[in-house]
């Protein structure tokens, strides 16, 4: 299973990462300012990046995931995104409690570009660090979840808690789909169909009423295979 969930061939756990960031960058536009998908980071030009500064990314060339306007500021302070989903299962993790793991991911997304971003970007940093089965980090991501709920909530004139149901369940499929993917889609570089396809936009009043009574059996007997 653990090979399955991180083997690069096919591409398929860079498609899981597509798929968080992508539903998070559509989240985003419709609330924040000037939101991008994979910046482009402004070239070093002879910074001496404090703090982490050995185990920072100093590549040219290096992008992260997302970036947007007046999410924890005002309207025109930026903020950057970097997705990371990982699987508890590779062998050195079993001895970790999963909540470790979380402060582990975050920390080494923070050691990589947080400095750079504040120091060169003059803006703020986010981590946002998911378990492949669906669990977010309790600290960072979970916290930005319920902000980005809150500010979707209020655009909407929605219910805070059906729009923060609304955000985790859309977010739990699109990791179920993903993992499954993973599991059981191809590894031939010419196809990445899957053999179960669900669907990738859910009613905001009933974030699983479209689903089919065999999809959502197949959906939650796949998860809970995967789970135990």
């Amino acid at each position: 299973m653990n090979h399955a969930m991180n083997c690069p061939t096919g591409g398929l756990p860079s498609v899981r990462h597509n798929e968080v960031h992508d539903y998070f960058g559509q989240l985003l536009n419709e609330v924040c300012n000037d939101v991008q998908i994979e910046p482009r980071l402004q070239p070093l030009d002879g910074e001496q990046l404090s703090g982490h500064g050995r185990s920072a990314n100093t590549d040219q060339e290096a992008r992260l995931d997302i970036s947007a306007r007046s999410v924890w500021g005002g309207r025109f302070e930026k903020t950057f995104f970097d997705v990371h989903v990982f699987t508890a299962t590779s062998p050195s993790y079993v001895s970790s409690s999963i909540d470790s793991l979380y402060r582990r991911q975050e920390l080494d997304k923070r050691r990589q570009y947080e400095q750079r971003v504040l120091q060169v970007k003059h803006a703020s940093f986010t981590p946002i660090v998911l378990f492949c089965s669906g669990g977010v980090s309790r600290i960072t991501t979970t916290t930005f979840i319920k902000r980005l709920a809150s500010m979707l909530a209020e655009k909407k004139s929605a219910p805070y808690s059906t729009t923060l149901n609304w955000i985790r369940t859309r977010l739990s499929f699109a990791l179920i789909r993903a993992s499954i993917m993973c599991l059981r889609g191809t590894r031939s570089k010419k196809s990445s169909s899957t053999f179960l396809s669900l669907p990738r936009k859910l009613s905001w009043e009933n974030p699983i009423g479209r689903l089919s009574r065999e999809q959502r059996s197949i959906a939650l007997l796949l998860f809970l295979c995967y789970m135990y």
